[in-house]
């Protein structure tokens, strides 16, 4: 699809449909990866204890890749509705997926199922029964946090200037996730993958996030253990 004389509805409807079909076999392409380099991560772990790093990395990626694919296949999902409204006689449609598939992606959460899954089978390889919630790695400068960014605003932890966290441990931009518990007692938590409530009694001011502030600004702790001042 490019600039083009307008199509028919019909024509249009078909031809959206086959790319959504298309779209939608690549996603699952991505699930048999990520399985595959699942039960790899599983063997590798057996043999020697922290030697997945790179796989999981892979997963990573294409647990993004999915998000962008999802994006896409909203986007071809919003030409079918909006085609007929445009006015032009001629329609660039790969500008309009483009940047429908970025707006779509914006919005979208982080797909974070096949990493979960990931992680559980690693530390299943010791028989290790942590809770099944994402835990990141030391490297990605999150050692003691449970996600990378604010579910909500998808601002990195150690950017965020008021953090708090709930009681599993995961951190958020305090005036977002206030809003978004507005007037309820509870609700999900916002990260996916996750499957605790969140309420605002849970939550208190973020140590570990101000930890991992001023651990990027290159600040440390004093050695009485007290967080030294910005």
């Amino acid at each position: 699809m490019s600039a083009s004389p307008r199509l028919s509805a019909v024509r249009l409807a078909a031809s959206v449909e086959a790319r959504i079909d298309e779209t939608r076999e690549s996603i699952e392409h991505v699930r048999i990866a990520c399985e595959a380099a699942t039960e790899a991560a599983r063997i590798a772990e057996r043999d020697a204890r922290g030697s997945s790093k790179a796989l999981r990395a892979k997963v990573e990626a294409l647990c993004e890749l999915k998000r962008e694919k999802l994006a896409r296949v909203d986007a071809l999902e919003a030409l079918r509705r909006e085609y007929e409204c445009a006015a032009t006689t001629e329609f660039n449609f790969e500008e309009y997926l483009t940047k429908k598939t970025k707006h779509y992606a914006s919005k979208r959460r982080q797909e974070l199922e096949y990493l979960i899954a990931f992680d559980e089978a690693v530390r299943g390889v010791d028989g290790d029964d942590l809770d099944a919630d994402l835990v990141l790695d030391e490297e990605d400068g999150t050692a003691g946090a449970r996600n990378a960014k604010c579910p909500l605003t998808a601002k990195r932890i150690e950017a965020i200037d008021e953090p708090v966290e709930d009681k599993m441990g995961f951190i958020y931009e305090k005036d977002a996730i206030m809003r978004y518990i507005g007037s309820k007692k509870s609700v999900d938590c916002p990260e996916a993958g996750t499957r605790h409530k969140v309420s605002k009694a849970d939550l208190k001011p973020s140590r570990t996030a101000l930890k991992m502030k001023q651990r990027a600004e290159g600040l440390d702790e004093d050695d009485s253990g007290q967080l030294l001042s910005p």
